[in-house]
């Protein structure tokens, strides 16, 4: 995600500000309307009725999580993760300079602070939690007394705005500013004080009056504060972030700016209007987080070729681009999406942010359309592509998360030392088979802790005929219709690794309103019973089932998911992986691991060819006593031999196959690496056994 070896040329144009619209800032005095915490809706931070948008958001305070995985996560994130993480950027030097030291921190740190910030404050918004509370005053009292009066902070250069341009490096000023603005909405929510907002809605109020049609030129360089100023508008109901939006998204065309031709555009998928993309590319994270901002744009404004523009991207993406696990980005050199169907197992990238910015876009196209194959993206994305990032004891990280890994192939760089193996990753090609504690770039810790932070409020929403469940976990929903009518609903499952759901009305309105309720693409059906009688059973999956009803205190409602293990196949233009299937069952993608194997290589192990039945040859049984508790998935299949023959490189006749049964045991991709350096592969061959 870092953007350290970009040419001097694109470095050059990525300035903001010009050297009279420094001087104006820091001279003139600041046109701003102060923040009033009457003025700002309570759920800051989610996404409040707009205009085009079909769902609701729930806050994250409305959900309260049962036992079940996400809350074993949650708790970890909170009482593990999130300090620890603390430690490592005060140790990194990131609150140096907001405290009058010399800054230490590399690239831009103020983000991966905000990201902490943010990740904080949506714990405190699910749970009062003193060590964090605590944490967070400190860093907020930091910043307040670093940031200049018009709210400029950007401690890798300086921490007040300079008087001239000549004085200030390049930089992610406004990728900066958008997660500081973030983490200002995050904690005004959790908190009630309004001290951050007021402060950096400073910084960019500067930046709109100095910057934009018919002033100064300006482009985010690195996307995401396009998002932030949607939720700005949301927040404050000023429309001019709105409008700011806009210029970045649509307005700005470098192409048609002389001194802007050095600019690989195509990289930062930002630059040129939004509606001229056809197809997705470039930097992962870049190109998901504007896709994030024109969702939210089009949310408020209705404007059908951004919408159109996203659903081809979309498709583009999903159809030909993205991995099994919903991991996105091939290539580590520029962590770049590749062409379609480049999709390298052990060469790839999948960066840990670009599977939550995956889960960003979804969860947006989610709220916009109400269509359920955004949510199945979205699930299967947390669950594989995304939670492979994060240890299950929430000390260390996947920057990147392969399909395949060889441990031997970096045992050499690990012996070397040093906690940064990012350069070593993207000039080897090889995947980090361990996970790091921090990463002198560390986005992606930061950026997995807001996620996991901020789940409760992705499991429910609204509409004006009543409520959603998107994702299936034990969780209490203490909230109202759009009506304001009250509801409160309790769910219990121990979802993903058994296949039903129980629902419990304990308060429902008077008058009849929906439940709708997802059936995931993977299911082969579900029943859905009320009160103990069959109401329905579902076969069309990858679609919400509407119940509408006069629902009554202890109403019950059971659904029983056909959860069977099927095989995934891949595109056959994906030559890697020809005559391969990966596992599944229910959301959660499988892999081999040498842990499991330790007399044989994983990459010898073959599935028969005839994978029809693979639930029948295959069995799914739970075992607590690894990986916290997961299902694997066993049975015997074939594997090659060892002889002779087998050692040769090449022959003139075919080689003998030298089979051999084996038991095979698949876990989860996302526990991958937990109990040391391991070989591991997600596609595994199939071959015929006769």
């Amino acid at each position: 995600m870092c953007m350290q070896k970009c040419d001097v040329r694109i470095l050059v144009v990525m300035l903001l500000f010009c050297v009279q619209s420094w001087s104006a800032y820091a001279t003139g005095p600041l046109r701003h309307e102060s923040i009033n915490s009457r003025q700002i809706d309570e759920r800051v931070g989610s996404i409040p009725p707009s205009p085009f948008a079909s769902l609701r958001n729930v806050p994250i305070r409305a959900v309260t999580l049962g036992d079940g995985m996400w809350l074993s996560r949650f708790r970890t994130n909170a009482d593990t993760s999130i300090p620890a993480f603390f430690r490592h950027l005060e140790k990194a030097g990131a609150l140096d300079k907001l405290r009058g030291r010399k800054n230490k921190a590399r690239g831009n740190s103020d983000a991966d602070l905000a990201k902490w910030i943010e990740a904080a404050s949506y714990v405190l918004q699910s749970e009062e939690n003193e060590q964090i509370h605590s944490l967070l005053n400190e860093v907020v009292a930091d910043i307040s007394a670093s940031a200049g009066s018009s709210g400029y902070l950007h401690t890798r250069y300086m921490k007040r705005m300079p008087a001239d341009l000549e004085n200030l490096k390049s930089g992610g000023h406004l990728y900066c500013l958008g997660h500081l603005l973030q983490a200002a909405m995050a904690y005004y929510q959790a908190t009630r004080n309004e001290q951050l907002l007021d402060l950096f809605v400073r910084y960019v109020d500067n930046v709109i009056n100095q910057f934009g049609p018919g002033k100064q030129l300006c482009w985010s360089g690195h996307p995401e504060i396009e998002l932030v100023l949607v939720g700005l508008y949301r927040t404050t109901c000023r429309k001019k972030y709105l409008d700011f939006a806009r210029y970045l998204l649509q307005d700005v065309d470098l192409t048609k700016e002389e001194n802007a031709s050095g600019i690989d555009l195509d990289h930062f998928f930002a630059g040129v209007p939004f509606t001229s993309h056809k197809e997705l590319s470039g930097h992962a994270v870049c190109a998901l987080y504007v896709c994030c901002g024109a969702t939210d744009y089009y949310v408020e404004t209705g404007d059908s070729a951004t919408l159109q523009t996203l659903l081809t991207l979309w498709s583009d993406l999903t159809g030909r681009k993205m991995y099994v696990t919903g991991g996105v980005g091939s290539r580590p050199s520029d962590e770049a999406i590749g062409n379609p169907y480049e999709l390298p197992n052990r060469r790839g990238y999948a960066e840990t942010c670009a599977a939550i910015g995956n889960v960003m876009w979804n969860w947006r196209l989610l709220n916009a359309t109400g269509q359920a194959r955004f949510a199945d993206i979205m699930e299967l994305t947390l669950y594989n592509g995304f939670l492979s990032g994060v240890s299950l004891d929430g000390r260390n990280y996947f920057y990147w998360n392969p399909l395949s890994s060889k441990p031997e192939s970096t045992k050499e760089g690990y012996a070397n030392g040093g906690q940064n193996l990012i350069a070593q990753k993207k000039a080897t090609g090889i995947g980090l088979d361990v996970r790091q504690p921090y990463f002198r770039t560390p986005c992606c810790i930061g950026n997995a802790q807001r996620m996991i932070a901020s789940l409760p409020g992705y499991i429910y929403s609204t509409s004006a005929k009543g409520v959603w469940i998107h994702l299936y976990h034990s969780s209490r929903l203490n909230w109202h219709l759009e009506g304001g009518q009250e509801l409160i609903l309790i769910q219990s499952t121990s979802y993903p690794w058994e296949n039903v759901v129980e629902i419990v009305f304990e308060r429902a309105p008077a008058d009849e309103f929906s439940l709708f309720l997802r059936i995931p693409s993977w299911t082969t059906s579900a029943r859905i019973i009320v009160n103990g009688e069959l109401s329905r059973i579902v076969r069309n999956a990858g679609t919400y089932c509407e119940m509408p009803r006069v629902w009554r205190a202890k109403d019950r409602v059971r659904i029983e998911f056909g959860m069977p293990i099927r095989a995934v196949h891949a595109n056959p233009r994906m030559r890697e992986n020809r005559s391969c299937a990966a596992l599944q069952r229910g959301p959660i993608i499988y892999c081999l691991e040498s842990t499991d194997h330790p007399d044989i290589s994983v990459s010898d192990i073959l599935l028969p060819s005839d994978l029809a039945n693979v639930g029948e040859q295959l069995a799914a049984e739970f075992e607590s006593d690894i990986l916290g508790g997961v299902v694997t998935i066993q049975g015997s299949v074939s594997a090659y031999g060892s002889s002779e023959i087998d050692q040769r490189l090449y022959s003139f006749a075919p080689f003998a196959r030298n089979l051999r049964p084996v038991t095979m045991k698949a876990v989860p991709y996302f526990t991958w690496a937990n109990r040391g350096p391991s070989e591991m592969t997600v596609w595994i061959p199939c071959v015929r056994n006769n």
